[in-house]
């Protein structure tokens, strides 16, 4: 990355200042709406978890009753309503209407649920992209080590992010369609969170089915988001994809998709995880303006504060869904990176972080940014190479275990 100092006058110092308390703000909004969480419409009701129960019981009667094809091995399984726990909390937080011989896993934070026959769901890694049209602040958000990426449909990203490494494992795409109703609801769920400011937030949902070898299907749903505020965009997706054998995947899909639209969240949570979120909120911006007020011309007391304040976002961003950001971030399923996408894990013998990278070699070497060489010449040393001058380079180690970030 290209490094390079600019001098500031005073009016350009307030601005960058602007700016980054902007991007704080941003950050906040947008990385609470990112969490793998399911939009629903809440409920006020104190009786949360059991008496909503009685309310679906007819409804379970009536899906129950669509799933009696003696050839469908899920035929007379019955609906019930399936608890997620806030493990921090240890509270519920949210419940929704599933087939009862699928089971919530609790075991692996990258899983969601699974089910007979090899039915399975898994969560996909969350995305976050910002855009601005400012090429001075795309230099200033890129040194940040943020991921700059123009804004696009999910249509139009499903191609991009998607496509080539399914078709390498055998995987065609039968149709996409959008979920309006599920954007809709993953909007109404957002208005329920604690936000420092008001933003323009959008979200949409896309669905794309799959065949592919072995007779098993797959089901891909990307859950898009949003937020606008003074030139800086914050957007991405989170998702999950359900792998099922062929015969039995129009009923996986429909039980998944019906479950996802009429998950109820836990009022009592949503108070708790805003509660929480406002405080920690009220003693950043404090700690914020104080260091702002003592160091207003100082830029490079400005970006130490950016810092700071971005790894305090990202903390607690952390901790607002079981297991989100540890699907996303410290996990990913054996099937989705090392079967879908043949990625290995290798670990970093200096820090101990664990990466996954493409597995068409023996050796990897890796350098402080993140960048790797991938070789099969075990004799092969890129310090000792006259091309990466300047470069330290680290051989990547196998793993003890665990996933890779």
């Amino acid at each position: 990355m290209m490094t390079f100092q600019i001098s500031f006058d005073g009016r350009i110092n307030i601005q960058i200042m602007k700016h980054i308390k902007l991007l704080l703000i941003a950050l906040s909004t947008i990385l609470l709406n990112s969490c793998l969480n399911f939009a629903q419409e809440g409920t006020e009701d104190e009786g949360y978890g059991y008496e909503y129960s009685e309310e679906y019981d007819e409804m379970n009667k009536q899906e129950t009753s669509t799933m009696t094809n003696s050839n469908n091995p899920m035929a007379s399984n019955k609906i019930e309503m399936k608890t997620v726990m806030d493990s921090k909390r240890n509270i519920p937080m949210s419940q929704l209407p599933l087939p009862a011989s699928w089971q919530i896993d609790n075991s692996n934070p990258a899983i969601f649920l699974t089910g007979p026959n090899g039915i399975r769901v898994d969560y996909l890694k969350n995305q976050t992209f910002m855009w601005t049209d400012d090429p001075y602040f795309q230099q200033i958000y890129a040194q940040s080590g943020s991921q700059l990426r123009r804004r696009t449909t999910l249509k139009n990203l499903f191609p991009q992010d998607f496509t080539p490494q399914l078709q390498q494992n055998g995987f065609k795409v039968v149709k996409q369609y959008n979920l309006p109703e599920l954007a809709r609801k993953d909007g109404e769920y957002s208005n329920q969170l604690y936000q420092s400011m008001p933003s323009q937030k959008e979200f949409d949902a896309l669905a794309v089915e799959l065949n592919g070898p072995n007779n098993q299907s797959l089901l891909i749903i990307l859950r898009g988001f949003s937020s606008f505020s003074q030139g800086l965009m914050i957007w991405g997706y989170h998702g999950m994809v359900l792998q099922s054998p062929t015969n039995d995947f129009e009923n996986s899909k429909n039980a998944l998709i019906n479950g996802l639209l009429k998950t109820q969240h836990n009022p009592a949570q949503i108070a708790a995880y805003n509660r929480e979120e406002q405080q920690k909120s009220q003693a950043s911006w404090s700690s914020h303006n104080r260091r702002m007020a003592q160091n207003q011309q100082n830029f490079n007391a400005q970006q130490a504060a950016f810092r700071n304040s971005s790894n305090a976002v990202n903390k607690s961003m952390m901790e607002t869904w079981r297991n989100n950001n540890a699907a996303s971030d410290r996990a990913q399923s054996q099937y989705v990176n090392e079967g879908i996408w043949d990625q290995t894990t290798k670990s970093n013998p200096n820090t101990g972080q664990q990466y996954y990278v493409d597995n068409d070699a023996n050796n990897y070497w890796m350098n402080s940014n993140g960048e790797y060489i991938s070789t099969d010449d075990a004799l092969y040393n890129p310090n000792l190479d006259s091309n990466y001058k300047n470069q330290d380079w680290t051989e990547m180690e196998d793993p003890d275990g665990g996933g890779g970030y």
